[in-house]
């Protein structure tokens, strides 16, 4: 399954996740720590201070490594424009230090209510897993989609004209163009879904959430489109290549892209 199709699940059913207590306290502390990373979390009265504590341990340190990796992510994505790998470094800066100062300060909490604080700073001020997840994801694919696209639309002058001179030198190229219309078709359907979508992604924050959790999960399902879309364009202007390069053809300056 590719990183963009988890993606879609992990946005789809983050509203519904939680966070597994094990161990002996198991059965005096709730089964779940809040509703995932959507709402504050849900502590009850009577539980013992040293499983909150430890359970909201885990649940920082799930977050913690959900940033390292996005932070290789970004570091790793050759695609990114240098605005957009800006804006997100920041966004991943600001929750790593959050959540690194939550992990500071867990360990010495003396009551239940300052677990509870601390519980709903981890969810309501940094939304890692809800929100900065796929925006990180998104984004990245986004730009990744949106440069594919540059690079086969710059091919669309080359296609036509190598099509017509086929066609001038009395060359059959139905399937070509055939193969063109399709191939324009793909292009405007990678631009339809992937034009504007970083910015607005770049432009959610933590009070976003849950309001924008259909934004996001739709988003993550556009990237997936646009993947497809861009690789079916890809195709349609290699077949044309392999087609205008048969013995004889006009074609010339074109460029198997595919990537």
């Amino acid at each position: 399954m590719s990183v963009r199709r988890v993606m879609v699940a992990v946005v789809a059913g983050v509203g519904a996740a939680s966070l597994a207590l094990g161990g002996a306290a198991a059965a005096a502390v709730p089964r779940t720590l809040g509703n995932g990373d959507v709402v504050a979390p849900f502590i009850a009265a009577g539980t013992p201070l040293p499983a909150a504590i430890t359970s909201l341990e885990s649940a920082l340190m799930t977050r913690m490594t959900a940033l390292v990796t996005l932070q290789s992510d970004v570091a790793g994505s050759k695609s990114l424009t240098t605005a957009d790998r800006t804006a997100l470094d920041t966004v991943l800066a600001t929750a790593t230090t959050g959540i690194t100062t939550l992990l500071s300060k867990v360990p010495a909490d003396a009551k239940l209510a300052a677990v509870r604080a601390d519980a709903a700073a981890m969810v309501l001020d940094y939304h890692v897993l809800s929100l900065v997840t796929p925006q990180v994801t998104v984004v990245i694919a986004a730009d990744h989609d949106l440069a594919r696209l540059s690079a086969l639309d710059a091919q669309a002058p080359a296609i036509a004209a190598a099509i017509a001179a086929a066609s001038q030198a009395h060359e059959s190229v139905l399937r070509e163009r055939t193969l063109q219309a399709s191939f324009l078709s793909h292009l405007h359907t990678l631009s339809v879904l992937v034009s504007g979508l970083p910015a607005s992604m770049l432009a959610l924050g933590p009070s976003s959430i849950p309001g924008s959790l259909a934004t996001l999960a739709a988003a993550s399902r556009a990237t997936v489109r646009a993947g497809t879309a861009a690789d079916a364009a890809s195709a349609a202007e290699q077949r044309i290549v392999t087609l205008l390069a048969r013995p004889g053809s006009k074609v010339s300056g074109l460029a198997h892209l595919g990537a």
